[in-house]
């Protein structure tokens, strides 16, 4: 069974020869055969909005939701949830943009998709925000044009940048005067920081290519982590308890590397980056990343964290690795990333995160008699840290398991 459920098939070709061409057409015709609701009736009313709102679209960039409901009330669309099904519907094909999971974003029914992007090109690219990183609400005054954006809808466009992770606000408390993250606009010049030359790098995720937006997207998630404000465009310090930790990306060598600086244990902040990492490596398809645990006191000198596992899972407690002409302390170098029992629960904790919404979480929690409350709301992967750490304490990880097989049987 493929990983990745929306994988059909893999078929090679060759758009020299043709080779696997035929075969592509097929698998092609096979997937989109069987794709949910491709032969559902679609009434006729459905149709007559999506006129409508692209006539609308002429002169309108957007509309409030409640203007959306009329139009369908005019035609006979009652129930609110034939309403949000056909928004959805109309969303999917790329018609309009309606996200209604989102209390920030629902009440705008946006007509044009290109309002959205041309607006936040026109931040993205402003002058007076290159090599900064920090806006203000009050800057896209001077961004935006007022007819197209007028000033009600610029917390609009910043909630969807939020949205996609391109920025995040940073919780000034006055809205007018409250400040944005964005990653993207950051320095690229690192700050002045003292950090020990002693801190070990812990962990190497290594990429055939590293896309410049994890490392951004990580930024957005952990904001609340940083320490002291020290970040720049390829690097940022983080903190938790007594812990520090430095997180830089290398594109051009396909590195982002993880130092540690604190007392031990350290495990907890390495935990709660490696989680978000594994959830943001999961929306790219097809990301080629892997972790490597580097050598202590041998630089340059690193192990696949894959192959621990393996040697763990044989009871080989040390191993000589000939490339680098080395003897390894399997436990040792595992025991500096996670805990014996936390990496039984791993295989676990990355199905939950990959396979479940925070949705999907907050009923499993409900099923199971667990307050998912008295834990912070700092995103799905530490909501699912948190819920496997809770469970592996208590010794009930078995009845965590039964739970998602029984819930995703797939997955067994």
């Amino acid at each position: 069974m493929l990983k990745h459920q929306a994988i059909k098939a893999i078929v090679h070709t060759s758009c020299t020869t043709g080779e696997g061409i035929p075969a592509l057409r097929q698998a092609i015709e096979q997937a989109m055969a069987n794709l949910p609701h491709l032969n559902d009736w679609i009434p006729v009313t459905w149709y007559t909005v999506k006129d409508k709102l692209t006539d609308l679209a002429k002169a309108k960039d957007y509309l409030p939701y409640e203007t959306y409901i009329d139009h369908c009330l005019a035609e006979g669309i009652k129930h609110e949830a034939a309403q949000r099904t056909l928004a959805r519907f109309l969303h999917d094909l790329g018609a309009v943009l309606n996200f209604q999971d989102d209390r920030r974003l629902a009440g705008t029914h946006v007509l044009n998709p290109e309002w959205v992007t041309s607006g936040i090109y026109a931040i993205m690219n402003a002058p007076a925000l290159q090599e900064n990183g920090l806006l203000r609400l009050g800057d896209l005054d001077a961004i935006l044009d007022h007819g197209r954006y007028p000033l009600e809808k610029h917390p609009f466009l910043l909630d969807i940048m939020r949205r996609f992770e391109l920025g995040v606000p940073l919780g000034d408390g006055v809205r007018d005067g409250e400040r944005y993250l964005i990653p993207g606009l950051l320095p690229k010049e690192r700050p002045a920081f003292d950090w020990p030359a002693t801190a070990p790098v812990m962990l190497e995720y290594r990429y055939a290519i590293l896309p410049a937006a994890i490392l951004s997207r990580l930024m957005v998630r952990l904001h609340s982590h940083t320490w002291q404000n020290k970040r720049w465009r390829n690097g940022i310090a983080l903190i938790q308890d007594d812990c520090r930790a430095l997180v830089v990306a290398d594109a051009t060598a396909g590195y982002l590397t993880v130092a540690l600086d604190g007392p031990a244990p350290h495990r907890r902040l390495l935990s709660i980056i490696r989680a978000e990492l594994d959830e943001i490596h999961t929306s790219f398809a097809r990301l080629e990343a892997e972790e490597w645990v580097p050598m202590p006191d041998h630089p340059g000198k690193a192990i696949k964290y894959r192959a621990l596992l393996n040697l763990e899972k044989r009871g080989q407690a040390t191993y000589y690795d000939a490339d680098n002409d080395l003897e390894v302390d399997v436990y040792a170098l595992l025991d500096g990333i996670e805990s014996p029992d936390e990496r039984a629960a791993r295989p676990l904790q990355r199905q939950l995160v990959e396979y479940f919404n925070k949705e999907d979480l907050y009923r499993l929690c409900f099923e199971l008699g667990v307050d998912h409350e008295m834990w912070p709301d700092e995103g799905k992967p530490a909501l699912v840290r948190n819920l496997v750490l809770y469970f592996l304490r208590q010794g009930w990880l078995t009845l965590l398991q039964e739970k998602l097989w029984e819930d995703r049987p797939f997955l067994r």
